[in-house]
């Protein structure tokens, strides 16, 4: 049909309907019913927000609704009573990053998640003895608890037609191609399947198919709205026009043209179903742009106010309709009298669900319990994606949690480069539920200047039990300069093969307290001039450690602290009678005294004692970077050069602020005072003292930051980029 017949078709239907009812209020019943059709286009859907608050403004009634993709998340919402002000508000408040990166709270992960998970850029299923690739960018567990949580009020409809405003979501069979319209079930899991983008998002199931991005079959559903009883059509398509090839064109422009592509055909068809279409500005931003939620919604307004006059002749044909309001909907917080977990047969998977979720018979649950649960869960590893289903059941409801099963192991790729150690690459795999449920087998294998392989198994992790016990075998190795009267004066290598047994009790997720004992074997070669020499020492020793870890994040961390304590005592063959000791005190603390500054403050303690203690018991202190392998022994100093300070004792204090002027974007100024001496004494006038200013971002490959520091001696840059690990 031609834009000349379109066009017609609008002037003649809107004449039609002021001269059969005129301006008066006319009953839903007897009047036309208004269909609003929203098409998919990623961030450039929340340009509907805008047209949906024209349309409230000039008292269009809108009766049906039908949505695709982004469409269908602005449709549902609206369908289920969220009004436009509302739906605006929540497009700008989103972490839009944390939702298409499924980040789960760090306050959700377990102390040994903190230590080893964040360290990898890469991770990869890992089964059958084969690497897979996931058929998404990200499983969407993080999207899908939204959804839920937004969706709260109408989890008991089974059927959107009961809704205020009927309601349809559009999605694609993945297996034969065609749409999906999903008028019924779990309205979270509709709009869930309608938006998994192919390549971005994985697949839904529901109903037994596998769905994915209804844009891919009808991203503009003038159909659907049809189908659901409207006479009138007013669509809003931000649909990807097709633009010209260029060999300037990214890898996304390419997808998006080839998109294109494959759904204008059926766009145009749907647009001729539309009898007013509205078409929002989608040049000059980028299709992810979630970012720009306000300029979007702008752009939504301005599209409908060009078609003001048949919007107004619309309006005024319905005459004064009141809107249908907010659904019906559950309260707060519900009786289950009844509960169902079906996690494929897995039961060890299901012991878990039920665990977590801690309801007993006839309980009392509400939204946010039940999106703490699915975070948890997810926190865990070892459960796919979560998703659940409340049924009114009698007096109460019943409520069913349902998952794949159990996650597969993991393989996983870290990077890091510094200009003191270089380029430094870590191989990681992790596999669980080995010898028992829950429990985690990590191995590991660092490449650089420091060397390193490991293997260790944990068990419980505060996940399937408070008590823990675990097992670790390893080898490192690392170079150690020696300083003296300020002059490197030697430069060691130390190896260290090390076995260990652990027993541990967490108390939560954030602390754990463990028994220690350990056994190892340190080879210590040292240069002095042409003098080489080389000592093998025999260590045995027994500790008792305490963590306890509350950042908000593991770079740049806003709020938070961290406490790590540590005594040892043991024995070693370097000398005779060779009993030593060994004791750590890590504190660090972040206080926000604004939303985008907050004041830092770090103790460094350690103290060692016994007969000739192993150079790598030692305490040294100096540079921009600590060693990722001995770190709690060998703190960084502002100003001074890496190790150049060492003892058998240590003190340092570091006070500072660090802002964030700009979002991810972080400036540290702080000032480090202490030292490392052969005994304890507090002598603050024999202390050094140094500055560092540092500015630093969140990358790809982890924290990027540039530092300038200086204290006695000249000033000092240092670069890094990548996690330590």
């Amino acid at each position: 049909m031609s834009q000349q017949r379109v066009g017609f078709r609008q002037v003649f239907l809107t004449g039609l309907l002021l001269f059969c009812f005129g301006a008066s209020a006319v009953p839903a019943q007897e009047r036309p019913r208004i269909g609003l059709a929203l098409s998919g286009g990623s961030a450039k859907g929340l340009a509907h927000v805008g047209v949906l608050r024209v349309l409230e403004r000039e008292g269009v009634p809108v009766d049906v609704v039908a949505g695709t993709s982004m469409g269908s998340i602005v449709g549902g919402l609206h369908a289920i009573g969220v009004t436009p002000d509302s739906l605006a508000a929540l497009a700008v408040g989103l972490d839009w990053n944390s939702l298409f990166t499924d980040r789960v709270e760090r306050n959700r992960l377990t102390p040994d998640q903190r230590a080893f998970d964040a360290r990898t850029v890469l991770s990869l299923p890992f089964s059958e003895g084969r690497v897979r690739l996931p058929s998404g960018a990200v499983e969407g567990t993080a999207i899908g608890r939204l959804l839920a949580r937004l969706t709260w009020p109408v989890a008991g409809v089974g059927d959107f037609g009961a809704l205020p405003r009927p309601f349809v979501a559009v999605a694609t069979d993945l297996d034969t191609g065609e749409a999906v319209p999903l008028t019924g079930g779990v309205l979270a899991d509709a709009l869930r399947a309608s938006m998994a983008i192919p390549g971005a998002i994985e697949p839904y199931s529901v109903g037994g198919r596998l769905l994915i991005d209804g844009g891919l079959s009808r991203n503009l559903p003038a159909e659907d709205a049809r189908a659901l009883g409207a006479d009138v059509v007013i669509c809003s398509d931000v649909s990807e026009p097709l633009g010209s090839a260029g060999e300037s064109m990214s890898f996304v422009d390419v997808l998006m043209q080839t998109v294109a592509w494959s759904t204008t055909a059926s766009t145009r068809a749907q647009r001729a179903a539309c009898d007013v279409l509205i078409e929002p500005d989608t040049e000059g931003l980028a299709t992810l742009d979630f970012g720009a939620a306000r300029e979007w919604i702008a752009r939504g307004e301005a599209a409908a106010e060009m078609v003001l006059p048949r919007l107004r002749a619309i309006a005024e044909a319905m005459g004064s309709v009141p809107s249908p309001g907010a659904a019906a909907a559950l309260s707060d917080s519900i009786r289950i009298t009844a509960l169902r977990i079906d996690a494929g047969g897995d039961e060890a998977a299901a012991a878990l669900i039920r665990r977590t979720l801690g309801l007993a018979n006839d309980s009392i649950v509400g939204a946010d319990r039940l999106d703490a649960v699915l975070e948890d869960l997810a926190a865990t590893g070892l459960v796919g994606p979560v998703r659940y289903r409340i049924d009114p059941l009698g007096e109460g409801a019943e409520l069913e949690l349902a998952t794949s099963g159990r996650r597969g192991d993991q393989v996983g790729l870290g990077f890091r480069y510094d200009d003191r150690q270089r380029a430094a690459l870590l191989f990681t795999a992790t596999l669980f539920d080995r010898i028992q449920y829950g429990s985690a087998t990590r191995l590991d294998l660092r490449l650089g200047e420091e060397l390193q392989w490991r293997a260790s198994y944990l068990s419980g992790r505060a996940v399937t039990g408070t008590v823990s016990v675990g097992a670790e075998v390893g080898w490192a190795q690392s170079p150690l300069d020696v300083y003296e009267g300020g002059l490197r004066i030697s430069r060691a290598e130390v190896e260290v093969a090390s076995a260990a047994l652990l027993l541990g009790l967490a108390a939560d997720r954030a602390s754990i307290a463990a028994l220690e004992l350990r056994g190892e074997r340190a080879v210590e070669s040292t240069s002095v001039a042409i003098v080489d020499a080389s000592e093998s020492v025999w260590l045995g020793s027994a500790s008792l450690f305490v963590l306890r870890e509350t950042f908000d994040q593991a770079d740049f961390p806003r709020t938070g602290a961290r406490l790590y304590l540590r005594s040892e005592v043991g024995l070693s063959t370097a000398a005779e009678g060779g009993g030593f000791s060994h004791h750590v005190l890590d504190v660090r603390g972040r206080f926000p005294v604004t939303a985008r500054a907050s004041l830092l403050a770090e103790a460094h303690l350690g103290y060692a004692e016994g007969r000739d203690v192993p150079l790598h018991r030692a305490f040294f202190m100096g540079g921009d970077h600590a060693s990722p392998l001995f770190g709690p022994t060998q703190p960084t100093f502002a100003g001074l050069p890496t190790q150049s300070e060492s003892g058998l004792a240590l003190q340092l204090f570091r006070a500072g602020i660090q802002v964030e002027p700009l979002s991810e974007r972080f400036v540290r100024l702080w000032v480090d005072a202490g030292e490392a001496r052969p005994v304890w004494r507090v002598d603050p006038g024999s202390w050094s003292w140094g500055w560092g200013l540092s500015i630093g971002t969140a990358s790809l490959a982890g924290p990027l930051s540039v530092t300038m520091s200086g204290g006695s001696g000249d000033v000092q840059w240092s670069f890094n980029v990548g996690r330590r690990f």
